[in-house]
């Protein structure tokens, strides 16, 4: 059975990251984040990227954004 996913748009600096270093940013396990869809580079220039995570993890991620200088292009949507 597969679970509902939330898009998280977020910054990272440096280079693009893997799938454990965006899950270390957004505070989650690995297993959260959809391997298929993998980071997705949005804006590469500016740091910024994009992956889905099971909806479950939300708190977690909100609460890891929050932590963080406030960015307008990172945030939390519905897939």
């Amino acid at each position: 059975m597969s679970s509902n996913k939330v898009i998280v748009q977020f910054k990272h600096f440096g280079p693009a990251p893997k799938l454990n270093e965006a899950a270390n940013d957004l505070g989650v396990l690995v297993e959260e984040l959809d391997a298929a869809h993998d980071v997705i580079p949005v804006s590469e220039e500016n740091g910024i990227y994009s992956v889905l995570v099971e909806d479950r993890a939300v708190n977690r991620v909100e609460a890891a954004l929050n932590a963080r200088p406030k960015d307008p292009a990172e945030g939390v949507k519905a897939a």
